[in-house]
């Protein structure tokens, strides 16, 4: 091989080459951190390459359309519909790739997945692919259909898998209390602190149980203190990553409540790498937030760019605005899906605007509108809340 010939590294990465005195060296533009790879080259010498990395985190969606859904009649699926909007890269030589589903964490009395789940063929190319659940009411379910669930984009490389990245989504019931905000995104030595509001029935109140499950260790602690509050005040520490519920009292194991998802970065809002002294570079804080091990902004569903500050067209989501809703997911405009992308922004909805449906960002119907899909209108007085499920007119019990 002569200097400045093509070299390929086992993960198929093609560069330039340059002969040295101890081998060749090959510089690949499609990762993130330098590596040593030694490729055998035939049986009498060895090819040394450098790989430099500047590999931006795997873009994945996970869209769950009818999110607050009810759970008896006139009840409607919730899907769980997971796509990949760019090209999986870099891509390992002989391995396949595929979306998976699981559940995140036990929410109630359910560690799997609900029974009766259908999972529909969809359009699933080699490096963008798609995966699709259908989640049916059921009778005496009891909750089944709700929680925190886990989209993986995975890899399968000699009978190996790897989970390449995930994307949590969550499915809650359209009950009495329920929280229009899903993701919470703070980072270690944040000054102000995280709250946590759910929406509570004055005649509830007293009832209301708060819990926290930490989604690696599966442990889930209750909360007494915070018995008979509508919100909780969450401290921007490490360990306090995880899913908090507030549920009535004796109705946990029915998943009967609001949950709500908390990140917290490792590192302060401007720091990443291994131990957090890499500056991120610019993130717009309104619409994403950075990948401590990659650097690179992940948008809240609805932005691209490096910085996350530019719309992407209407109707189209993803890092680089390349899933169109309706052509992927069924759903005109992103009307009435939570969008969730990978750590560490989480779930949010966006439509375009001019669609009926829940509002952006917080998934939260518009003034006087009620309903699933938010198409009921209701009249309240001004110190007065629209009930979001039946249209009543109740006091304003989102106010302390």
């Amino acid at each position: 091989m002569s200097s400045g010939s093509s070299c390929t590294s086992p993960q198929r990465l093609t560069g330039l080459c340059i002969q040295g005195s101890i081998g060749y060296i090959c510089v690949f533009l499609q990762s993130r951190t330098a590596k040593l790879i030694m490729e055998f080259q035939g049986p009498i010498f060895i090819l040394l390459c450098l790989v430099l990395f500047v590999e931006a985190q795997q873009d994945l969606i996970c869209a769950v359309i009818n999110p607050v859904a009810r759970r008896r009649a006139p009840a409607k699926n919730i899907i769980l519909h997971a796509a990949v909007g760019d090209n999986i890269s870099p891509i390992a030589l002989g391995a396949t790739y595929a979306i998976q589903f699981e559940r995140a964490v036990k929410t109630g009395r359910w560690p799997n997945l609900p029974d009766n789940t259908l999972s529909p063929e969809v359009n699933s190319p080699a490096l963008q692919p798609e995966a699709k659940l259908v989640f049916k009411p059921q009778p005496k379910s009891r909750g089944q259909r709700f929680g925190v669930f886990a989209a993986q984009l995975v890899q399968t490389q000699s009978g190996t898998e790897t989970v390449l990245t995930e994307s949590l989504c969550v499915a809650q019931e359209n009950s009495k209390l329920y929280t229009p905000r899903y993701t919470f995104t703070g980072n270690v030595g944040d000054v102000t602190s995280i709250e946590l509001r759910a929406y509570v029935p004055p005649d509830r109140l007293a009832n209301i149980r708060w819990s926290f499950t930490d989604i690696v260790t599966g442990i889930r602690t209750e909360l007494p203190s915070e018995n008979g509050n509508r919100a909780i005040t969450v401290q921007p520490l490490l360990a306090n990553s995880g899913i908090y519920e507030a549920y009535v009292d004796g109705r946990y194991e029915r998943t009967w409540g609001a949950i709500f998802r908390v990140i917290i970065r490792r590192c302060s809002s401007i720091m990443c790498g291994p131990d957090c002294t890499t500056s991120c570079g610019d993130c717009n804080v309104d619409r994403g937030y950075p990948d401590e091990d990659s650097k690179v902004c992940v948008c809240i569903p609805g932005y691209t760019g490096t910085d996350c500050s530019t719309p992407c067209p209407a109707g189209f989501v993803g890092q680089n605005c390349n899933i169109d809703c309706e052509a992927v997911f069924g759903q005109p405009g992103c009307k009435n899906m939570l969008l969730c992308a990978p750590h560490p922004t989480g779930c949010y909805c966006y439509q375009q605007p001019a669609a009926t449906g829940l509002k952006p960002p917080y998934c939260a119907c518009p003034a006087n509108r009620y309903g699933t899909d938010c198409s009921l209108t209701c009249a309240c007085a001004a110190n007065e809340l629209c009930d979001p499920f039946d249209g009543s007119c109740v006091p304003d019990y989102s106010i302390p």
